[in-house]
């Protein structure tokens, strides 16, 4: 035509259909319409883009309209800013998914009466609102061969019906789409048509359905594939709710629910009551995967006493759960009536005057029931709790592979408590065990704010070498029959065993605190008593005594391994403090040299301070050479580092190295010391870095050729460490950070509480290994420590400071 000017329109003889197999283009002052009155409806078909800066008007009015049809295996955009009125726009990409329709323009969409998706995808790519069939009056339905998208702006899916179903695609890549009415009565109805499983793709941006996700009328044993990599979801935050599960995926083979980042927010319970579960996944029959993500029970608008329940499986790890809302509001979650399955998660969160109940939402079903954590909530954290943990009789098992944290506000008081993590488990607050303490696997490190007790009545295994606490523990006696009391303790690696014989006068309570110290008893300068004439410089046992003085006798156990220089076990005596600057001959005769087991005699003053002791006309070494022996990465290089306390007769260490474990081969050696009694530091770097696991040990010879063997340390992937903290755990005026190696740039240090507040920001500019003091906050507790450069984060380690 004219170009830039003029019309193209229908006609009013008959109901015609315009098709092009391209692109139609209308220039500003241009105009493309439909403008008759003879009760006509005409169709207008485009192959592919649509570019409008003129006028595209295809409504008359009621009964004279264009019908616009996307109708061509091709790819579509829509863009311009020109003046749009429509009728109904339908996308049929004939038979696939692969094509779609991208509409840059939020004038069409604001423009469309009647929007029908049979074939294709459509693509939401603008910032306007979309209110999708707003004047409906059924619900809006997105077939098996159609996807809807979001990518950025406002889509409102039939905004004034309650009910919209899915048997296609959802894809939600940023902006904000929501489903449904805002009273929220019914939601997003899944429906199963012909082979293709309905699909919800959750990746960035925001979700809403005001009801629930659930299957339609009809449609009980449809699948429906759940995915979330990120964004949030928010569900049943109408103004009615639903009666139904907020989020119900049918337990059906097909169905699927994926999470890995992002957040499902429960605005409110169902509204039928504690016999229908408001979080239900595909836990038997389908497939669920979680590597990540929070499930949130609750948020500012969920009403105090609010009860919701969740649907456990044994056999499946849960996202991480929080139980949070307004700070004033009680709510809680418990799991789904009468269930007894154990229940496993990523983490638990638990805000303050909230509360995660372990007993069945009806019925007193499952107070015994397990719950297992595999990971953490925030790099830290796999329990955080500001409000109540009703564990009943539960089992709570950390089995996580990486590093885990009990934190919050609260003393946490668990039933029973398993340690089943390789990596070990830290103690942020107080926990109280009132049944059973398992160790399993890893080390339970504690401190002396941040302890764990056993309540009257509690009881523990005894631990092994990959097993222990490492920090106080305490444990209670409310008795007067005789007790043991089994500490299984442990410092830096090094797991030692110690029992009590305690017996009472009185029932009134009685806390005892155990702790081992890999530190020097001989630099407390105590007199040695008659009959003992030299004691440990390794390691000391601490024993704190709270309550009323009712003792009546006690004894204790000790157990020593190969570093604590047992060569004469039948001279092996226990030292104890007299509560001032002596020691004294607790007894005891050693089950063995090397390692074996020595219980003092019978005493009735508690003491504090327990080591071993030699008697005059013994041999025991008392230490033996080796305290420590450590590899660890640094920058561009493994540093083995190790200790001894005493050498004699030494003349030097080798350092071999093995890729297997079992061959080992010669790569430098130190010069010992020959004689000494001191404490003597070793370090030795292998530059040549393996890009798989490496082993390393030690040889000690002796200047008579005779030699043995350390134990084993394994380096796993050489990676350059890019600073590192000493002391840790230290106190807040004397903790250092050293920068490895890096150029003279600016760096920001953060450092962030518990709750990922950060309490202190640097910006420094450094030079090669610069080490500074690091200004760690005076309140004791564990922080992490986050260097990062330009807005990239470099690396991040964990501190605890202490009193």
């Amino acid at each position: 035509g004219q170009g830039s000017s003029g019309i193209v329109e229908f006609a009013e003889g008959a109901n015609y259909t315009f098709s092009i197999l391209n692109s139609l283009t209308i220039n500003s002052g241009a105009k493309f319409w439909y403008n008759g009155n003879s009760s006509r409806t005409h169709t207008l078909n485009i192959g592919a883009n649509l570019s409008n800066a003129g006028t595209l008007d295809l409504f008359a009015d009621a009964d004279d309209a264009v019908n616009l049809v996307f109708n061509r295996n091709a790819n579509t955009t829509v863009t311009g800013s020109g003046t749009f009125d429509l009728n109904t726009v339908t996308i049929t990409k004939i038979s696939s998914t692969a094509f779609f329709v991208d509409v840059q323009s939020s004038g069409f969409e604001n423009a469309i009466r009647d929007f029908v998706i049979n074939y294709g995808t459509y693509n939401h790519n603008n910032t306007g609102t979309f209110n999708v069939n707003n004047n409906a009056i059924s619900g809006f339905i997105i077939s098996s061969d159609a996807i809807v998208k979001i990518t950025q702006g406002t889509v409102n899916l039939s905004p004034n019906q309650d009910e919209t179903t899915l048997s296609g695609t959802i894809i939600v890549n940023g902006g904000t789409f929501k489903v449904g009415s805002a009273t929220g009565v019914t939601g997003l109805r899944y429906d199963k048509i012909g082979a293709f499983i309905p699909k919800l793709d959750i990746q960035s941006g925001t979700m809403e359905v005001y009801g629930s996700i659930f299957y339609k009328s009809g449609a009980s044993s449809d699948p429906l594939n759940f995915n979330m990599s990120g964004g949030i979801l928010l569900i049943n935050s109408g103004s009615t709710k639903s009666s139904n599960s907020p989020l119900f995926i049918n337990d059906v083979s097909g169905s699927s629910f994926v999470m890995n980042d992002g957040v499902i927010t429960i605005q409110s319970p169902n509204t039928t009551g504690n016999s229908v579960s408001d979080f239900v996944v595909c836990g038997t029959n389908g497939t669920v995967s979680s590597g990540g993500g929070i499930v949130a029970f609750g948020n500012n608008y969920t009403a105090s006493g609010s009860i919701f329940t969740l649907t456990s499986f044994s056999s499946i790890t849960l996202p991480n759960i929080k139980v949070t809302g307004s700070n004033a509001a009680n709510i809680t979650l418990c799991p789904s009536a009468n269930s007894t399955a154990n229940i496993k998660a990523l983490s638990l969160y638990i805000d303050q005057n909230k509360t995660f109940d372990l007993r069945s939402v009806s019925g007193t079903t499952g107070d015994s029931r397990s719950l297992i954590l595999t990971g953490n909530i925030d790099g830290i954290n796999a329990l955080y709790s500001d409000g109540t943990l009703n564990a009943r009789t539960s089992h709570l098992v950390f089995q996580g592979s990486e590093t885990q944290q009990i934190s919050g506000a609260e003393i946490q008081t668990l039933y029973d408590l398993t340690i089943n993590n390789a990596y070990g488990i830290s103690l942020a607050q107080e926990v109280d065990i009132s049944g059973y303490l398992t160790l399993t696997n890893g080390v339970l490190f504690t401190t002396n704010t941040s302890p764990v007790s056993l309540l009257s009545g509690a009881t523990c295994d005894v631990g092994s070498s990959t097993s222990f606490v490492d920090g106080p523990f305490i444990q209670t006696v409310t008795s007067t029959f005789p007790q043991t009391l089994y500490f299984p303790i442990g410092k830096n690696g090094s797991y030692r065993l110690m029992s009590l014989e305690v017996t009472h006068s009185t029932a009134s309570a009685v806390t005892y605190s155990g702790e081992l110290f890999n530190s020097n008893p001989r630099n407390l300068n105590y007199t040695l008593p008659t009959g003992i004439d030299k004691i440990s410089s390794v390691r000391y046992f601490q024993v704190n005594r709270s309550g009323p003085s009712n003792l009546v006798s006690e004894s204790i156990s000790l157990n020593y391994d190969v570093d604590d220089g047992v060569t004469d076990y039948q001279y092996l005596r226990i030292a104890r403090d007299d509560g001032s600057s002596n020691w004294v001959d607790a007894g005891g005769v050693g089950t063995s040299n090397s390692t074996g087991l020595i219980t003092s005699s019978s005493f009735n003053r508690p003491s504090t301070i327990f080591t071993f002791g030699n008697a005059f006309g013994g041999s025991n070494v008392l230490p033996v050479k080796l305290i420590s022996f450590i590899a660890k990465n640094e920058m561009n290089k493994i540093a083995l580092s190790w200790t001894t306390a005493s050498e004699k007769n030494a003349d030097r260490f080798e350092i071999q190295k093995s890729i297997n474990g079992f061959e080992f081969e010669y790569i430098g050696e130190c010069k010992a010391n020959g004689n000494s009694n001191q404490i003597r530091n070793y370090k030795f770097y292998d530059t040549d870095l393996a890009k798989s696991k490496v082993y390393y040990r030690l040889k000690q010879i002796d200047l008579d050729g005779k030699f043995e063997f350390s134990n084993i340390q394994v380096v796993n992937e050489a990676k350059s460490s890019i600073f590192s903290i000493a002391p840790n755990p230290g106190r807040s005026d004397d903790v250092k950070i050293l920068l490895n190696d890096l150029t003279k740039e600016a760096y920001k240090i953060q450092i962030f509480d518990l709750k990922g507040n950060v309490v202190i920001i640097k910006y420094l500019e450094l030079n090669s290994s610069s080490q500074i003091p690091l200004g760690m906050p005076s309140i004791p507790g564990n922080y992490l420590v986050r260097i990062s450069n330009n807005n990239l984060l470099i690396d991040q380690k964990m501190i605890v400071i202490e009193q």
